[in-house]
């Protein structure tokens, strides 16, 4: 089974690359499916590599996936549904998958804009959800029903949703993302926008933790439950793209690293004192966002 993960070439409806940092969805995606006896699989910036429409097109039928997956936010959503169109008129057979932000906030305008192009629609986190999917593909199953995290329309062209999929508690249990899949090479991303001299590149771009414990009135995030990561292996990885990938500065994407209680705080002390511990202080930049 061949399965093609792309982030849509916003650029051509905007003019300028929105993707300034590596697909992380995506990326945990591909890892997740590789991990659990999937490595046929490709991950495709399309907007970091500027592809055109007809550049997508090519792409879709160069490589002749069995299953396409697209992610990207609700700002995105057109280019995601011509993604998607371009991806069913190129390949009819195809299993056309979307998530990501967007998709999950809106599926029922996804779904309809693409006039059922679309197959399934993958709600919140993906990895076990997009693993289902894939198990049921090969069983050759007609019903998703059993399939948590499930948004598509029925036979009579119905919205349907089936059980919501519960959060992943450990976090630490999923493979870091696979930047080894990627193209283009993470070397290439510019990283976080401004003149910031400290972030040297490459730049490794990271979660430490999935949700935010806040619970502001004006936030659209949804990511009601805050989990968080070992220590240890947030900084395994952190040293392991020193060390193979030759990365001089980091990126913590996290919705919420700082500005929390003293209590949760004391993790980010702790986490600190393992990165001088390690001595990765005296290469390293680093970039985190909070409040």
């Amino acid at each position: 089974m061949k399965i093609l993960l792309i982030n849509p070439p916003i650029f051509n409806d905007i003019g300028r690359v929105l993707t300034n940092t590596p697909p992380l969805g995506l990326l945990y995606l591909a890892a997740f499916a590789e991990k659990n006896g999937y490595p046929d699989i490709k991950v495709i910036d399309t907007d970091s590599a500027k592809l055109s429409w007809d550049d997508l097109k090519n792409l879709f039928l160069k490589e002749n996936p069995d299953i396409i997956g697209i992610t990207g936010p609700s700002r995105v959503l057109p280019a995601l549904i011509k993604s998607v169109e371009i991806a069913r008129k190129s390949l009819p057979n195809c299993k056309i998958i979307t998530g990501g932000f967007g998709s999950t906030k809106e599926p029922e305008r996804v779904l309809k804009a693409a006039d059922k192009a679309v197959d399934f629609i993958v709600m919140g986190e993906g990895e076990l959800t997009f693993l289902e999917l894939l198990q049921q593909f090969e069983k050759s199953v007609q019903d998703f029903h059993n399939v948590n995290g499930l948004a598509f329309l029925d036979k009579q062209g119905n919205l349907t949703f089936t059980k919501p999929r519960d959060y992943i508690r450990n976090l630490s249990s999923l493979p870091w993302p696979a930047y080894h899949l990627i193209y283009p090479a993470f070397s290439e991303y510019g990283g976080v926008h401004g003149p910031y001299q400290e972030l040297k590149h490459p730049s490794g771009v990271l979660l430490t933790s999935r949700g935010c414990p806040h619970r502001c009135t004006f936030c659209s995030l949804g990511s009601r439950m805050y989990r968080e990561r070992e220590i240890k292996d947030v900084v395994d990885e952190i040293e392991f793209y020193k060390n193979n990938f030759g990365v001089k500065s980091i990126q913590i994407y996290d919705d919420e690293f700082i500005g929390l209680s003293p209590k949760q705080n004391e993790r980010v002390e702790a986490m600190c004192d393992e990165i001088i511990k390690r001595g990765l202080h005296k290469s390293l930049a680093f970039w985190v966002q909070g409040r």
